[in-house]
């Protein structure tokens, strides 16, 4: 799984990742990385792929979901776990059960 992690997130561009906002749901970008996070979900199995980001109060909220059934909304709270911390300072971490 954090081959999966790894790869994907060398596949997206972060300085595009971190400038975008709900409002951007429909720009080629956003598209993008939807698209590509969206591939990794239908063709490896997977739970889930989702890209979050770290707020100032040590929280995480969903940016982009690709879920077609169920995507978390931009801006939407996630769980915090350990691994999330330590992939905000730079580490790759999963998740060993998902928790969405």
């Amino acid at each position: 799984m954090l081959d999966v992690s790894n790869t994907a997130a060398a596949m997206l561009d972060g300085d595009i990742l971190r400038t975008l906002q709900a409002e951007d749901a429909n720009t080629p970008e956003f598209r993008a990385i939807h698209n590509t996070l969206f591939r990794f979900e239908q063709n490896i199995e997977l739970a889930y792929i989702y890209c979050v980001r770290a707020l100032d109060d040590g929280s995480f909220v969903f940016t982009i979901d690709p879920d077609p059934k169920s995507p978390g909304a931009f801006g939407d709270h996630i769980p915090y776990t350990e691994a999330l911390y330590k992939a905000s300072l730079g580490t790759p971490g999963v998740d060993k059960e998902p928790l969405c």
